[in-house]
Parts: structure tokens; sequence; C-alpha cells
């Protein structure tokens, strides 16, 4: 059983996904380097947020991508969890409104391959737009 980790660097709590990682699930900095870090000032400079892109960032989106839910946060009181798919090893988050209108458009065009996500407005006055594509 992996035990929990505590970030020198950002001081959240988590439990590594294997044996191996040595990578702050928060603040993405590798743990050993944090570790040879002396000071404040160093840990702060070297600190760059966890950062989930929006699936509405990208030109053209396959319907085919694999998704999945990512929980972040995890065991603390600002827990939660998103539906995200990956490209170069970059998350982007698929909103569920986003997921809502794709079912629609697949219940008329079941053959589309591939979409355009456009995202208005801000917080939450936030909505998307589906494009079917092809």
């Amino acid at each position: 059983m992996l035990k929990n980790k505590t970030c020198k660097n950002c001081g959240a709590s988590f439990v590594p996904k294997n044996n191996k990682e040595e990578t702050c699930n928060i603040c993405q900095l590798n743990l050993q380097e944090v570790l040879k870090m002396t000071s404040i000032k160093e840990s702060s400079l070297a600190y760059e947020p966890q950062k989930t892109k929006n699936i509405a960032d990208l030109d053209k989106v396959s319907v085919d991508l694999e998704i999945k839910e990512e929980t972040f946060n995890e065991g603390t009181k600002d827990e939660f969890t998103l539906h995200v798919v990956e490209i170069d090893k970059e998350q982007y988050r698929v909103p569920d409104s986003v997921r809502k209108s794709l079912k629609a458009i697949l219940q008329e065009k079941p053959g589309l391959k591939t979409m355009k996500v456009i995202k208005s407005g801000e917080g939450l006055n936030t909505s998307y737009t589906v494009v079917p594509i092809e």
C-alpha cells in the first residue's frame, strides 16, 4: 500500500500513483527537486500551478478520443472531479454541457468524426457551442 506524501513546495498531501512517482499531483514539481531547494524564493520561482486546459482551446477534436474522470485535490475539502481528454500529454477539460450537446448531435449524425467547441463568457456565465466538422 502506498503512503501519503506531503509536497514540501505547496504543502499538499497526496498518494503517489506508484512507488516510482515522485511528482506532486497539485503543483507538478518533482519532489526530489523540491527537497533540494533551500529557500521560499527558490521554491516560488520554480512553482508552476497545475492548469487543466479546456477542450475549447483546441482547433478540432476527434469524437473518438478516450475520456476519463480525473480527481483533483483528492482527500482535501477542495476535492473535485472533471472529465478530461489527453492530447500530447496535456489534459483538456470536457464540460458536461459539451458532452450533452455532442450527444444530441450524434443522435442526428452518428458518423461524426470531429468537432469544434466554442467557448463564450466567463465564470458562471460560460457557455459552450459544439460545432460538428466532419
